[in-house]
């Protein structure tokens, strides 16, 4: 049987188009499995970094609870006793003074421990520490004269970072008046200013020590490191630390503390030359 060349073209024509249009249809379906491919390794390296990121908080879990437990040993059992001690001192000795000077060493060992449980519970649940919401009890608890200014401020919405970090502002410059001018009264004051965006300025400023406070207060021994600390504390968020004793012979210390563009992200800035600290 003899077939029509038109036939023969026909039949020539019809493999080679379903060729040509197998082709792209299985380029297509291999670009397709591809990017499901690639979708299936992103989703399964996303679990992995959750899975990865869930095991370093259940390793810094349990490393802060095995902080909490030694620093629970180790350091309120100490002022305990030194709270005990001076409990005994205040009910024993006849002296006013001696009698003012143990109660307050009492009353700061009972706030060191309270503070304690604060920090071995932060450590334990990483709960809020200590902000300027808190700063009226730390105030009270100091045992000195204080005057607190720009409290209103304290209820203006700052970041965790800047509230912690002028909490403890002001508790080493209380801490610094105790031990080095005693009998001398302080003023807290809070200020918020906006030359590039919200600063929360914190000013500790004490008066001179008196001459029969002096004669009579026991020296406290310091490590010298506390501003240090705290200045560098104030220079990780951007901000910086000024101490420096006044002419009237008092000291004054000015904390400044941008508020981070970004919660994880602080504004950074040069660090300025800073007077010696106390």
């Amino acid at each position: 049987m003899r077939v029509s060349p038109r036939v023969e073209g026909a039949l020539v024509l019809v493999p080679s188009a379903a060729m040509m249009s197998a082709g792209p249809t299985a380029v297509g379906r291999l670009v397709q499995a591809r990017a499901q491919l690639y979708r299936r390794i992103e989703e399964l390296a996303r679990a992995r970094d959750r899975e990865r990121a869930l095991l370093t908080e259940m390793a810094a879990a349990e490393e802060r609870a095995r902080l909490a437990r030694e620093m629970h040993d180790v350091v309120s059992h100490r002022i305990s006793l030194i709270s005990v001690q001076a409990g005994a001192w205040e009910a024993t000795t006849e002296d006013p003074e001696s009698r003012a000077a143990a109660a307050v060493i009492r009353g700061l060992g009972a706030a060191t421990l309270r503070e304690l449980r604060q920090l071995l519970g932060a450590l334990r649940s990483a709960q809020r520490p200590p902000g300027l919401g808190d700063l009226p009890s730390l105030i009270r608890s100091s045992g000195l004269p204080v005057r607190c200014l720009g409290e209103p401020v304290a209820a203006l919405p700052w970041t965790e970072a800047v509230e912690h970090t002028a909490y403890r502002s002001v508790q080493e410059a209380l801490t610094n008046i105790r031990k080095h001018a005693p009998g001398a009264e302080a003023t807290v004051s809070l200020s918020r200013e906006t030359p590039d965006g919200p600063v929360l300025v914190v000013d500790i400023h004490n008066t001179r020590p008196t001459a029969a406070a002096t004669a009579t207060a026991v020296r406290i021994p310091g490590g010298g490191h506390g501003l240090s600390g705290l200045r560098e504390r104030a220079e990780l968020l951007g901000g910086r630390l000024e101490a420096a004793p006044q002419k009237d012979g008092g000291f004054h210390v000015r904390v400044t503390l941008p508020e981070p563009r970004s919660a994880k992200t602080p504004a950074s800035g040069p660090a300025e030359p800073q007077p010696p600290t106390t």
